[in-house]
């Protein structure tokens, strides 16, 4: 929850109205806990590395058990749609 009331003032401050000020404050505010911060995004950051790397590991180990080049195709696909749905998720965050 931010300083509603220090918050227009600093937007007055900057030449906002006192009512775009307050329509400014009431946008932000409505947000409330739904705004990522930095370290969320940070956090995010680093857990999506891990799992990335840790695809990287299963894909090579996996990659030794086949031998067909087809073999070798279908499980880059699946791969890649894991991928790309990990992606899709991580967008809606």
């Amino acid at each position: 929850m931010i300083d509603t009331y220090k918050a227009v003032q600093q937007l007055k401050a900057a030449g906002l109205t006192e009512e775009q000020a307050g329509a400014v404050v009431k946008v932000v505010n409505s947000t409330g806990e739904k705004l990522a911060t930095k370290a969320d995004l940070e956090a995010l950051k680093a857990a999506t590395k891990a799992d990335l790397q840790a695809l990287e590991n299963t894909l090579r180990g996996e990659l030794k058990q086949f031998a067909t080049k087809n073999d070798l195709l279908v499980l880059v696909g699946l791969n890649f749609a894991a991928i790309s749905l990990a992606v899709a998720i991580i967008k809606l965050f």
